[in-house]
């Protein structure tokens, strides 16, 4: 599960508890409760180690979805990681697979990171905050990613200019492809194949700016 799952778990069982010490008052018998919060830390549990959290997820997501701002939610989701999927591809990484839901993400192949690749890496971690601040002026998303970036660039001796630079180069590849990215975020909206996604920035793409 992820930060969001746990925390609503927490506050489910902090409700639960808080019941159970009040049912003298309520009249609720306590076993009630109690057995509401054993069930739910066994599903828990079991979610993470079956189902890789996947079930609590997509519970995250239908409640997500009853809120007013779930769709422009969604579509920040949808275009951060056509983001990253237009420049991987312009940058000659392989994307290996990419999903919207339960827990979206685009992944690419990690064999190849090395000095040699290293600013690509970037580049493509920082595609998705560059997308979305193309199109909302500001990002949502993208901890996970400035995370890696941040652990992979540590060693070197300027690592904020080598963030911002990273951020500039995505931007620039994506407003450079702009046809490209509408094409993908098209196609991705459909969960079409990879394959059917490489096609589509190929015949819109334009690699050298």
């Amino acid at each position: 599960m992820g930060e969001t799952a746990v925390n609503l778990l927490a506050i489910a069982i902090f409700t639960i508890t808080m019941t159970a010490l009040t049912s003298p008052l309520t009249g609720i018998s306590p076993f009630i409760p109690t057995g509401i919060t054993v069930f739910c830390l066994a599903i828990y549990a079991l979610d993470n180690a079956y189902q890789e959290g996947k079930g609590g997820a997509a519970i995250i997501s239908w409640i997500e979805s009853k809120f007013p701002n779930h769709k422009e939610k969604q579509a920040r989701i949808l275009y951060h990681e056509a983001g990253h999927f237009l420049v991987a591809h312009l940058l000659g990484i392989k994307v290996v697979g990419y999903k919207l839901k339960p827990q979206a993400g685009v992944e690419v192949d990690n064999s190849t990171v090395g000095l040699n690749t290293l600013e690509r890496y970037c580049t493509i971690w920082m595609a998705g905050i560059a997308a979305e601040e193309y199109l909302y002026q500001n990002a949502n998303g993208g901890d996970d990613d400035l995370l890696k970036l941040r652990a992979a660039i540590a060693h070197t001796p300027n690592p904020g200019l080598e963030e911002r630079w990273a951020k500039v180069r995505a931007r620039n590849l994506i407003r450079a492809n702009k046809e490209a990215f509408a094409a993908l975020v098209g196609k991705m909206q459909e969960e079409a194949p990879v394959e059917a996604c490489y096609q589509v920035i190929d015949a819109l793409a334009i690699r050298e700016l």
